[in-house]
C-alpha cells in the first residue's frame, strides 16, 4: 500500500525550507501529501525527521545519494570538458618547433622538438585560465 507521502525528487531550484524557513540550502527534498495533491519542498533534515511523520526517509535517503552522486559525475566531466579544451589551447597556441615522423605502415606521428618548453607553455595556459592540474 502508498503511503501518504511520496518523494518528488530532489533538486536546487529552491534554497530554504518550507517547513523551518532555513535559507541557503544546497539542495531540498520534495515531498507531495496524495491526499491532498499539495507538493513542498523541504530541506533534508526537515524531510528526515521522524515528528514529521512522512514515513519515507529510506526514499529520501536514496535521493540524496542519488543527487550527490549525479552532481560529482557532472562536476568530473566539466572539469575533464575544460582540461580537454586547455589542452587545445596550449596546442593551438604553440609556436615551437614541431618534428614529424613515420613509423609502422606509414602513420605520422608529431612531436615537439623541445619538450620542456612545451610543458612550460602549456602550464601557463592552465594557469592563466586557473586551472590546477
Amino acid at each position: 500500500m502508498a503511503g501518504r507521502f511520496t518523494v518528488k525528487g530532489i533538486n536546487d531550484e529552491q534554497s530554504f525550507c518550507s517547513c523551518c524557513g532555513k535559507q541557503g540550502l544546497k539542495r531540498v527534498v520534495w515531498i507531495e501529501d496524495t491526499e491532498t495533491g499539495d507538493i513542498n519542498h523541504f530541506g533534508t533534515s526537515c524531510a528526515e525527521n521522524p515528528a514529521k511523520a512522512f514515513g519515507v526517509t529510506s526514499e529520501i535517503r536514496k535521493a540524496v545519494r542519488e543527487y550527490d552522486k549525479a552532481a560529482k559525475v557532472a562536476a568530473e566531466k566539466a572539469r575533464a570538458a575544460e582540461l580537454h579544451r586547455l589542452l587545445e589551447l596550449a596546442e593551438s597556441t604553440y609556436g615551437g618547433a614541431v618534428e614529424k615522423y613515420t613509423i609502422w605502415n606509414g602513420t605520422v606521428l608529431e612531436r615537439y622538438v623541445d619538450h620542456a618548453d612545451f610543458q612550460r607553455h602549456r602550464d601557463a595556459v592552465f594557469a592563466a585560465a586557473g586551472f590546477v592540474l
